[in-house]
């Protein structure tokens, strides 16, 4: 049996409700990054990470054994390309006055 802590709730496998796209099983490994990795990809330090998490800006899971903090890359991707496109429409407003 995992755990797995998300900010302000725990899941229990087969006691708690698990996210659905999770199944029963953790992700794999390629799926997660740790704080180091999230810092790097988002292009922040990993003490900013840790406070996104912290207070829900980005979700944020648990190893179950170790208790890391853990990031999904699909999520940490999606918000750069939110990021990226508030970027991009800030620019171009800017060039078209």
């Amino acid at each position: 049996m995992w755990t797995l802590v998300t900010t302000g709730k725990v899941f229990s496998a087969g006691t708690d409700i698990i996210p659905s796209n999770w199944g029963t099983e953790m992700p794999s490994t390629t799926e997660l990054v740790r704080v180091k990795e999230a810092a790097e990809l988002l292009g922040v330090s990993p003490n900013t990470v840790r406070i996104w998490g912290a207070n829900g800006k980005i979700p944020e899971y648990r190893h179950p054994v170790n208790n890391y903090r853990l990031y999904k890359r699909e999520e940490l991707e999606a918000l750069m390309a939110q990021v990226y496109q508030s970027a991009d429409s800030e620019t171009t407003r800017r060039r078209a006055k």
